[in-house]
């Protein structure tokens, strides 16, 4: 196989990575790159072990370029929870009782805190902690995904939402 950092020879395959990654749609990324658009022969480039592995590589770049570590979408997703069940405070503009901003002396608006509940979005944030964690077990049944808690929330998760998790940042 090649050098994932490196190009693919094949130049509409090459092209097709650097659309997909950039967001585009696997049909939209396959006409962009100069074919007649078509699902199936989209779904079978991206099947090829090069083209995998030079978009993987390319996504996993643009990740670290942009700062987004594993720690970074753990804090993230521990602040979620924490602000989704009214444990950390929001902060928020202030306005009077007409609805209109109240502003500070410069001019900007004035900024408060007040906690919020969530509890949907709390869910969600527990959810994918403990995906990353490992607490799931997901099969498939029939259109629909059975999830087996594989261990109760143990230290490491409690530890994510206290924020004192040691996890390379």
């Amino acid at each position: 196989m090649s050098d994932p950092s490196k190009p693919l020879k094949n130049a509409k395959h090459e092209l097709f990575v650097q659309n997909r990654v950039s967001g585009m749609t696997m049909l939209a990324a396959h006409g962009a790159a100069g074919y007649k658009a078509n699902a199936a022969n989209a779904a079978k480039i991206t099947r090829k072990d090069n083209v995998r592995a030079r978009m993987d590589y390319l996504m996993h770049r643009g990740a670290e370029t942009a700062g987004i570590t594993a720690g970074f979408v753990l804090d993230g997703l521990r602040d979620n929870y924490l602000r989704a069940t009214g444990q950390m405070a929001v902060n928020v503009g202030l306005v009077g009782v007409e609805g209109e901003p109240i502003l500070n002396e410069d001019g900007t608006q004035k900024v408060g805190q007040e906690l919020v509940r969530d509890l949907h979005a709390g869910n969600k944030a527990l959810e994918l902690l403990g995906k990353h964690l490992g607490v799931f077990e997901e099969k498939e049944t029939g259109g629909s995904v059975a999830v087996t808690i594989l261990y109760p929330l143990q230290k490491e998760t409690h530890q994510i939402i206290e924020g004192t998790h040691d996890e390379e940042k």
